[in-house]
Order: C-alpha cells, then sequence, then structure tokens
C-alpha cells in the first residue's frame, strides 16, 4: 500500500486526530521508512490536516 493511501486509513480510523510526527511514528511503526517533511507533503496533497 502506498504512504499516501495508508495515511488515509490512519485519518479515518476511530482514533485518527493525529498531527504529522504521529502520522509518522505511526507509519514507521507499522514498517515504512518515511520523513515527516514527506508526510506533512503527502498529507497537504491529498486534503488532509490533523488537529
Amino acid at each position: 500500500m502506498k504512504p499516501a493511501a495508508r495515511i488515509r486509513t490512519i485519518h479515518h480510523s476511530p482514533d485518527g486526530t493525529h498531527r504529522v510526527p504521529r502520522f509518522t511514528a505511526e507509519l514507521r511503526e507499522n514498517g515504512e521508512r518515511i520523513d515527516h517533511k514527506r508526510v506533512a507533503r503527502l498529507m497537504q496533497a491529498i486534503g488532509l490536516a490533523g488537529l
């Protein structure tokens, strides 16, 4: 699954009130090698914003 799809999945989960650092940490916990700057760019590109 692509990182953008995983970000959407995390965002739509019942606990989806994360910001960029939490999204980054959760993606890394699932084995994704990703930087917080890339997560921020992907979130902006797909129109998501954390609280």
